[in-house]
């Protein structure tokens, strides 16, 4: 049974959550931002996640609700605990490193009006633009020259710039406090399981401090890896396990293949593992972002997209192996 939304005329009020930890470099622009965009109903709140710096001193500057925690306790804790104490009919969770534009809480208040629609999560920019955080931009969240201005149905909002219709996350229970990370996929995967849809807003625009260093993206995208590997777990998401597995297993035909030849066929087997894979499932896009930017140097957006996919592979390897442990220590 589909499921529809009564919308009135009156603006919907909107509750903003954001969680903090030793977030003193960033959560001054970001409250900044916040407040300006923020309708005339404002109600902003502040969960310090037991922050050890002075966020919390930089935070009572502003006209918002500051919620300090003892001790570090998540960050699906931190927003359930701001979900529980907002009253908006809107309830948008903003991370701490992020800037919103303007229009960002309006624009996304209006794709939440359209029926069937659970949430929304706004178009992700990097704060200082570069080559690896463009990568990550197009890797993460799915950018496109064809979908900057057009609002399109996906599989999960953005972490840390989305907004829900509370009676949504009330019906869904709000965030899983078992998972470290990786709270934001799961609770979407939750909310298209419940019937409802999820947009991405390219014209709710927020910039977000992306690694800008290969190191940085790497580490990262490891602990992607890890987290996803629970998300997936928890959901029986059998067919993403498969095209993990499948990717591992051509790395490996590839360096048996080395091995077996004795041969240092290094431009081919690179061409085959990094660029290929590429081009068979994003070409289209990629000539499009290329033609648009009109760089030659975007051209290795395909090396660095697939050194995130390893990391990623990774990190999903390790928290198998780490499970595995943990069950064996269990039973001994």
């Amino acid at each position: 049974m589909k499921k529809t939304a009564n919308h009135s005329t009156k603006q919907p009020t909107i509750s903003v959550i954001i969680p903090a930890y030793n977030s003193k470099k960033t959560i001054e622009k970001c409250l900044k931002s916040v407040v300006d965009a923020l309708p005339e109903s404002k109600e902003i709140i502040v969960i310090d996640d037991g922050s050890t710096d002075n966020t919390s001193e930089i935070v009572v500057q502003f006209p918002v609700k500051l919620i300090r925690l003892a001790k570090r306790s998540g960050q699906a804790t931190a927003k359930n605990m701001g979900f529980e104490l907002s009253t908006g009919e809107i309830v948008a969770f903003v991370d701490s490193d992020t800037i919103v534009n303007k229009d960002f809480f309006v624009e996304l208040a209006s794709a939440l009006s359209r029926d069937q629609v659970g949430g929304a999560g706004g178009l992700v920019l990097p704060i200082k633009s570069n080559l690896i955080s463009l990568s990550f931009m197009v890797r993460l969240f799915g950018y496109s020259p064809v979908n900057e201005k057009k609002i399109i149905e996906i599989d999960s909002t953005p972490g840390g710039c989305s907004a829900y219709h509370r009676k949504v996350l009330m019906e869904i229970g709000g965030f899983d406090t078992n998972l470290k990370q990786g709270e934001e996929l799961d609770m979407n995967i939750r909310v298209r399981k419940a019937g409802y849809k999820l947009f991405i807003v390219p014209s709710a625009k927020v910039y977000h401090d992306h690694p800008t260093t290969l190191q940085r993206l790497a580490r990262k995208w490891f602990f992607y890896g890890v987290w996803y590997f629970y998300v997936c777990r928890k959901h029986s998401l059998n067919k993403v396990i498969i095209q993990i597995s499948g990717w591992v297993s051509s790395c490996f035909l590839l360096l048996f293949t080395l091995l077996l030849t004795r041969e240092l066929l290094f431009l081919p087997d690179l061409a085959y593992t990094f660029w290929v894979p590429w081009a068979l499932y994003y070409g289209k896009l990629t000539l499009m972002y290329w033609v648009r930017m009109k760089k030659v140097k975007y051209l290795a957006l395909p090396l660095i997209h697939q050194t995130m996919i390893l990391c990623r592979t990774l990190g999903f390897i390790c928290a198998i192996f780490m499970r595995k442990n943990s069950r064996e220590s269990h039973h001994h």
